[in-house]
């Protein structure tokens, strides 16, 4: 074995060079390294599919969790009544007669609507 530092010979069992003094455990003997083949498929897929059964089912029951939270607050204020909106006052508009009218008339009920819609966002 050679140092890396002076190329001074030292024995493996030797931690430091009789020579420099430089440490000789960080160099590693010239093996070459071991070759590691891939694993085979049929080893492999069925950890893929477990893997993918655990994520499935995963998602699945936080889909479940969240249905059954919707439903479960659905019926807890489900007892509640919606304030009702005010009957609308085209009793108190007078019939249109025109077709000029007609579009007027429409034209209000959709500007009301849309007040209403702005107020409550």
């Amino acid at each position: 074995m050679l140092c890396p530092c002076c190329r001074a010979v030292c024995t493996p069992d030797d931690n430091y060079c009789h020579r420099c003094g430089q440490y000789l455990r960080v160099v590693r003997l010239p093996v070459p390294p071991a070759e590691r083949g891939l694993a085979p498929l049929r080893a492999v897929a069925p950890a893929l599919l477990r893997s993918g059964t655990y994520l499935l089912m995963g998602m699945a029951g936080q889909w479940a969790l969240r249905q059954l939270l919707r439903l479960l607050l659905s019926r807890a204020l489900g007892g509640r009544r919606q304030r009702q909106l005010p009957v609308g006052r085209r009793g108190l508009l007078p019939a249109p007669s025109k077709a000029g009218e007609e579009a007027i008339l429409f034209a209000y009920r959709e500007t009301t609507v849309v007040r209403r819609s702005l107020r409550r966002t």
